[in-house]
């Protein structure tokens, strides 16, 4: 079910003088009649319904081939093209719709001989149905006949029906069957819950150096506060560095200052230290 062909064709006419046209799709490689559906408008709509009807029942299609009608494209529509219903729902449901060449209708050559085939031994024998419904069921009956009952001499005299092959969907069935199936715990043996390793505590480590801030300040020979932000303060001198005046050292260096007890020297080139607590 590769490819279908579709049209529209008239020469239904109903007692009370209308004219009506059918929606009629075969399969390019069985000929097997997908949607034979009487229209009493043949409009964009009714057109897209008949057509979702056969992919309900049969599957959807990977192709589907149409002349240049304006049910089913609007490719050449002027001033502007737009895409019609028909094309929105091929392109929704994944269907590649390819069309015939312009004012053609040899592309689409095994639909048209079946019309015609239609024509003679249907519709110019019925001359006119009663009303819409009368012509459907005489259409269902003929293409009932036709699909599994003729053989059909392109098809080495085998019926359209023996080689269609319809791509459903699966079923709630199918997928059910697909699924494994449930474990009987009846067959499993219980078992005591596993136990339960603690897990590994993490290695002790100095919180000051989680907490450690790098610092990069000018000091002086004498001592200083010094800070990173305001939650990181403390004081620093030349050769150490403590959490407050008072307090323990954190962290000590060299100093490139020299300490003298005689009188002061100009004051010193401020030093720079690097430190981490």
């Amino acid at each position: 079910m590769h490819l279908w062909q579709l049209d529209l064709v008239g020469g239904v006419f109903l007692a009370d003088g209308r004219e009506c046209k059918i929606l009629t799709a075969i399969d390019d490689h069985s000929r097997f009649v997908v949607a034979a559906t009487v229209l009493e408008r043949p409009t964009g709509g009714a057109v897209v319904e008949a057509f979702t009807a056969a992919i309900r029942h049969y599957g959807v299609p990977f192709e589907v081939l149409t002349d240049n009608g304006k049910q089913f494209t609007g490719r050449f529509t002027r001033p502007v093209p737009a895409e019609v219903l028909f094309e929105r729902t091929c392109r929704e449901y994944g269907v590649t719709h390819r069309l015939t060449k312009r004012r053609s209708r040899t592309t689409t050559g095994k639909i048209e001989r079946w019309h015609q085939t239609l024509r003679r031994e249907l519709l110019d024998e019925a001359d006119e149905f009663a009303d819409i419904h009368a012509a459907q069921d005489a259409l269902d009956a003929w293409i009932q006949s036709y699909n599994h009952d003729r053989p059909h001499q392109s098809l080495d005299m085998a019926t359209p029906a023996s080689l269609f092959r319809p791509r459903l969907r699966q079923t709630n069935t199918e997928v059910d069957q697909e699924r494994p199936a449930p474990v009987d715990t009846a067959d499993v043996e219980l078992q005591g819950p596993s136990p339960i390793t603690p897990p590994t505590a993490p290695a002790a480590s100095n919180t000051a150096l989680h907490n450690a801030v790098e610092i990069d300040v000018i000091v002086p020979t004498s001592d200083q506060p010094v800070w990173s932000d305001i939650s990181n303060c403390g004081w620093a001198s030349t050769s150490s560095a403590s959490s407050s005046p008072s307090g323990p050292t954190i962290a000590a260096f060299t100093s490139s200052s020299t300490a003298t007890t005689s009188r002061p020297s100009p004051p010193a080139c401020p030093t720079r230290t690097s430190s981490s607590w």
